[in-house]
This record gives C-alpha cells, structure tokens and sequence, in this order.
C-alpha cells in the first residue's frame, strides 16, 4: 500500500518537472524530487503516468497534425487572398491613376476652353464695341447723308435757280435780239426818211452840198462805229453772260453727280460693313454656344469620371474590408482549432 501524502498527481508533478529540466524521468529521479516514497509506490504511479503520456500524446500528435493543416490551409488561403487583394490593389490603383489622368486632362481641357471661351468672350465684347462704334459711325453718316441730301436739295434747288436764271437770260437776250431788231428797223426808217428828207432838199442844198455831204460823212461813219462797237459789246455781254451761265450749270451737275456718288460709295460701304459685322456677331455667337456645349460636355465627363473614381475606391475598401474578415474568420477558426487541441 502507498504511504499517506504520496499520491499519484504528486508523481505526475514530478516526472513533468523532470521532463521539463530536459530528464528522463525515472523512479529515483522522482523519489529525489519527492524527498520520500519507496521505489514499489513510485515505480506503478510512474509507469500509469507514463502509459497516460503515450495516449495523451498521440491524441496530441493527431490535434497537432490538424491544426498544422488547418495553419497551412489559413496561410495558403491568407498568401493567396493577400496576392488577390495586391493584384486587385494594384488594378484598382492603375485604374485610379488612368481615371485620374484622364480627368486631370479633362480638367486641363476644360480649363483650356475656358481660356479659350474667355477669349472669345473678350472677342465679342470688342466685336460689341466695334458694332456699337459701328452703329455711332453708321449714325454720323445717317447725319451726314441727311446733311448731304440738304445739301443736295439746295444745290438741286441752286440748280434749278440757275437754270430759271439761264431762261431768264434768254428771255432777256431774246428781248435784246427783239430790240437789236426793232433798233436796226428803226434806224433804216430813219435813214430812208432822212434820204426822203435829203432828196427833198437836194434841189435847196446843191450850193452846199459839198460841205453838207462831208459832214454827213463823217456823221454816218461815226454812226456806224458806234453801233458796231454797241453790237459787238452787247455780243460779247450776251456771250458772256451764256458762257457764265453754262460753267455754272456744268459745275453744279458735276458738284451734283460728285455728291450723289460719293453718297452711293458710302451708302454701300457702311451696308457692307454692317452685314460683315452682323455675319461675324452671329459666327462668333455660334462658335460660343458651341463651346458652351463643349464645355458642359467635358464638365459632365469629369463628374462621370469622378464618380467612377469613387466608386472604384468605395469596391476597393470593400475588397480590402472583406479581406479583412476572411482573415479575421481564419484567425478565429485557427484559434477555436488551437483551443480545441489545446
């Protein structure tokens, strides 16, 4: 029988401190740990302890090998969901720097028309001001063809003085011809009376026939240089006056036609340059509204791009959270495991 106080925990105490110190646990070992106790006590508690060793460990041998299998099965599916969570890190993240790029260039474009919009902005603001410039000088011009056409009337109206001017001359050198004539007819019904007068007196005027016939000489040249030289003065009057009259005439058509052409000229040159100035308003209003379009085109591709980004980023996170609790899910099943052969 066992000694009291010997008791077979006290030998599986023993012999584990044994084993643990790296000794092969033996009866003499143990009664030297014990300090007491026969070699018969010990001897059958240290070999049931050593039987329940040989069990325990091929039950933990078996719990061994499934817990190994069950850690390399975690670290193989851990290594592969890692290379899967990389690769799908680094496709998310060229995906993320080609969507990027895009949209930095989009934003450089969309930067680029705005420049370009602003520009053409500023065209049409000066195009603006060069039509309201244009419409000031199409005004003065208004004002001016208007100063012209008085002026026109009153050269028209001058026009028409001097052609009344003109008829009036020739009535008044029709008068003069009609008096020239009435003058010429009255003078040789004069000059025929006078010769009556003369005939009639020849008979009392023989004695001084000679002196009176040198007088009367001299009386008619006289005569007939004074009327030639009032004939060709009245002439040259006459043919003054009409030569006056007909550059005048002659200057005002001309002043006249000069006027209404340059009015013409300028007429068609402000219509011109109205049409070129209303065809490239409504070119540059187009080309705006184009831009505009484009704008709020490559404005919407960049959102579309933006939320696409995103929602890459937000599959990311939840690639990388799913990951994460499959990995969580090992750890745990490898613990319970663990637990279990433990």
């Amino acid at each position: 029988m066992a000694r009291p106080g010997i008791r077979f925990e006290q030998v599986a105490d023993a012999a584990e401190l044994l084993l643990s110190e790296g000794l092969e646990p033996t009866v003499d070992r143990v009664r030297e740990k014990l300090g007491t106790g026969s070699k018969s006590t010990i001897g059958p508690m240290l070999k049931q302890w050593k039987q329940q060793g040989t069990a325990e460990t091929g039950h933990e041998q078996l719990n061994q090998d499934v817990v190994n299998a069950v850690k390399a099965l975690s670290e193989f599916l851990q290594q592969q969901a890692s290379e899967q969570i990389q690769e799908a890190e680094l496709q998310l993240e060229q995906q993320r720097l080609q969507l990027q790029q895009r949209a930095d260039e989009q934003q450089q474009k969309i930067v680029q028309q705005e420049k370009q919009l602003t520009h053409q902005q500023q065209q049409l603001s000066v195009l603006q001001e060069r039509t309201e410039q244009q419409e000031k000088t199409l005004n003065s011009q208004a004002l001016e063809n208007t100063r012209l056409e008085v002026k026109l009337s009153e050269v028209s109206g001058q026009l028409y003085e001097s052609r009344q001017a003109l008829q009036e001359q020739k009535a008044a050198n029709k008068t003069v011809h009609e008096q020239f004539e009435h003058y010429q007819d009255s003078i040789a019904r004069d000059r025929q009376h006078e010769r009556s007068q003369y005939e009639q007196q020849i008979t009392r005027l023989n004695q001084q026939i000679e002196q009176l016939l040198s007088l009367n000489k001299t009386e008619q040249q006289q005569l007939r240089q004074q009327f030639t030289a009032d004939m060709e003065n009245l002439k040259q009057t006459h043919n003054a006056i009409q030569a006056e009259l007909h550059q005048q005439l002659q200057q005002a058509q001309n002043d006249a036609s000069k006027t209404i052409e340059a009015i013409s000229q300028q007429l068609s040159a402000s219509e011109a340059q109205n049409q070129q100035a209303r065809q490239t308003l409504n070119e540059l209003a187009a080309e705006h509204r184009q831009l505009q379009q484009t704008l709020q085109w490559e404005q919407r591709n960049s959102q579309q791009l933006n939320d696409q980004i995103q929602r890459m980023n937000e599959q990311h996170d939840l690639a990388l959270k799913a990951a994460r609790e499959e990995s969580g899910r090992y750890a745990k099943l490898l613990e319970k495991l663990s637990g279990q052969a433990g």
